[in-house]
C-alpha cells in the first residue's frame, strides 16, 4: 500500500505519454488519408503535376507514422511539426486559393498537445511556427493597398490569430485541468496510504493489547488466587493447631499478604504506566539512584552485595516516575538473582554523560541465559524456578 501513490503516478505519466503518441499517430493518419484522397481526385481530374507533391507528402507521412509506432516518438513529433508546416507553406505559395492555409490552425493545437507540460517553451516555439508561416503566406499574396484595407489581409490575420489564441487557451486549460485532476488523484492516494499506515499500526497495537489483556486476565487471576488460597489454607490449619503455634502461622500469612500486596502494586504501576502521559521535570540523578537503592535494601541478601556508584551527569530532564520504576526493577533483579556465595558480590550503577545519556546497571550475579533473553520483556514471563515476582517488572 505504501508504494501505491508512486505506482499510480508512474501509470498516469505512462498513460499521458501513450495519449500523446496515439494523438500524433491519428493526426499523421488523417494527413495521410487527405493526401491519398487528393491524389485520387487529381488522377480523375487529370492533374498530374500536383500528384507529385501529394505522393511525396504521403510517403513522408508514412515514414513518420512508422517511426512513431516503433518508439521514435520525439523524432516523429519534431519531424511532423516541421515537415507539415513547411509543406503547407510551399503548397500555399504554389496554389494560394486551394484553402491549404486552414491546416495551420490544427498545427498550432498539435504543437501544444503533443508536448509535455514541462516542455512549454518548446511547445510555444512550435506553435508560433505556423502563425509565422501563415503571416508570410498571406502577406505575399496580397497587394500593399489591400494590406491596408481592414476587411482584407488585416482582417484575416486578426481573425486567424484571435481564433488560434482562443483555441490554444482552451486546449491548454483542458490539459491543465486533466493534469490537476490526476495530481489530485495522486495526492488523495498518498493521503489514503498514510491513513492505511496509521490503521495498520493501530491494528497491530490493538491486536497486541488484546493479546496482553488475555494474558493479564489469566495470569493475574491465577497469581491473585494462589496467595489467597494459601492464606485460607493456613487459617484452616491454624484452627487445628494449639494456640502457641498461631504466631508461626500468622507470620506465614503475613508473608503471603506481603507477596500479594507486592503483586497488586505492580499491577497498579503497570496501569499507571499505560495510562499516564510522560511528565517532564528536572531530576537530581544522585537522589534518584540512592532512592532506588533504598527501595531494595531490605530484600533478602541485599546487605551482602557491594555497591559502586559512578554518576557523571548531575541532573537531567525526564519522567521521574518511569525512571525510578525502571531502575528500582533492575536493581531488585540484580539483588534477587545474585550469587551470594562468591567472594565479592557487587552491583555497579553508572550514569554516563553521552548523547543519549546512558544508565547502566551491572552485576556479577547469575546472569540471564541466552536462550530466554528474547522473552524477558514479555508480560508475566518468569525466567526460572527461583523467580518469585509477578513477571510484570521488566515488561
Amino acid at each position: 500500500m505504501s508504494n501505491l501513490p508512486n505506482t499510480i503516478k508512474s501509470e498516469l505519466t505512462e498513460q499521458r505519454e501513450k495519449f500523446r503518441i496515439k494523438l500524433l499517430g491519428q493526426f499523421i493518419l488523417i494527413g495521410l488519408f487527405s493526401a491519398v484522397f487528393q491524389f485520387v481526385v487529381n488522377l480523375f481530374d487529370g492533374i498530374i503535376e500536383s500528384n507529385y507533391t501529394e505522393g511525396v507528402f504521403a510517403v513522408l507521412l508514412s515514414i513518420l507514422y512508422i517511426l512513431n509506432r516503433v518508439g521514435y516518438f520525439n523524432i516523429a513529433k519534431i519531424g511532423t511539426l516541421l515537415f507539415v508546416n513547411l509543406t503547407l507553406f510551399i503548397v500555399f505559395k504554389l496554389e494560394p486559393t486551394v484553402g491549404i492555409q486552414y491546416y495551420y490552425f490544427p498545427m498550432i493545437l498539435l504543437a501544444l498537445v503533443v508536448h509535455k507540460p514541462q516542455d512549454w517553451v518548446s511547445a510555444l516555439l512550435f506553435a508560433l511556427i505556423p502563425i509565422f508561416l501563415f503571416s508570410i503566406n498571406v502577406y505575399e499574396h496580397f497587394e500593399i493597398d489591400a494590406y491596408l484595407k481592414p476587411r482584407d489581409l488585416l482582417s484575416i490575420i486578426i481573425n486567424f490569430t484571435t481564433a488560434s489564441i482562443v483555441s490554444s487557451i482552451a486546449i491548454v486549460y483542458l490539459i491543465k485541468s486533466n493534469i490537476a485532476g490526476e495530481d489530485s488523484l495522486i495526492k488523495s492516494n498518498e493521503e489514503l496510504s498514510e491513513v492505511s499506515k496509521e490503521l495498520n499500526i493501530k491494528n497491530e497495537i490493538l491486536a497486541k493489547t488484546n493479546d496482553e489483556l488475555d494474558k493479564f486476565m489469566y495470569s493475574s487471576s491465577h497469581d491473585l488466587r494462589a496467595p489467597l488460597a494459601s492464606i485460607l489454607g493456613l487459617v484452616n490449619l491454624a484452627k487445628l493447631e494449639p494456640q502457641e503455634k498461631h504466631a508461626e502461622y500468622i507470620e506465614m500469612i503475613r508473608d503471603r499478604v506481603v507477596g500479594l500486596d507486592f503483586f497488586i502494586k505492580e499491577i497498579i504501576n503497570f496501569s499507571k504506566n499505560s495510562h499516564t502521559g510522560i511528565q517532564y521535570e528536572i531530576i537530581d540523578i544522585k537522589e534518584l539512584v540512592e532512592s532506588c537503592v533504598d527501595h531494595n535494601k531490605y530484600l533478602p541478601g541485599a546487605k551482602g552485595i557491594g555497591l559502586s556508584l559512578d554518576m557523571e551527569t548531575p541532573k537531567i530532564k525526564s519522567d521521574q516516575y518511569r525512571l525510578s520504576s525502571i531502575l528500582t526493577t533492575l536493581i531488585a533483579n540484580s539483588v534477587k538473582y545474585h550469587n551470594l556465595d562468591q567472594e565479592n558480590p557487587m552491583l555497579w550503577i553508572e550514569v554516563k554523560d553521552s548523547n543519549p545519556i546512558k544508565f547502566i546497571v551491572r552485576d556479577n550475579g547469575d546472569g540471564i541465559n541466552s536462550k530466554i533473553r528474547p522473552r524477558i520483556f514479555d508480560m508475566f514471563y518468569r525466567g526460572n524456578e527461583k523467580s518469585t515476582g509477578s513477571g510484570l517488572g521488566l515488561y
